[in-house]
């Protein structure tokens, strides 16, 4: 897998979609690829990427770094950029699509239509 940089603290990846982010059903995920391809016996997710999304990911080489990061979201000091692309036009409405994340089922995620965060 493509590394866009790497330190003594983190490396980021390119990550390719249709690629789950952790293993799942005996197939190694992205996580444990990256361990491999460096060599290391471990390394701390910050954020993921859903399976079919491809993008830029930070695994962090210690705990210490991954909270660091961790708290620099909370903080609003790193943002997330998503863009979609799409081979057809729209049929509805085109626009932005600007809303909160909540908490869903198994550990998923879903768009909400408040904007508080």
């Amino acid at each position: 897998m493509q590394i866009i940089f790497e330190n003594h603290d983190f490396v980021i990846f390119n990550k390719p979609q249709n690629l789950n982010f952790h293993s799942e059903d005996g197939e190694a995920g992205f996580v444990v690829l990256a361990t491999k391809q460096l060599h290391v016996e471990q390394l701390y997710s910050v954020h993921r990427l859903d399976k079919m999304t491809s993008g830029l990911i930070i695994l962090a080489k210690t705990s210490e770094v991954a909270n660091r990061f961790a708290k620099m979201f909370l903080n609003k000091e790193i943002q997330k950029f998503y863009l979609a692309l799409s081979l057809r036009k729209p049929k509805k409405k085109q626009g932005w699509v600007k809303a909160d994340m909540g908490a869903s089922r198994r550990g998923t995620y879903k768009l909400l239509k408040t904007k508080e965060n």
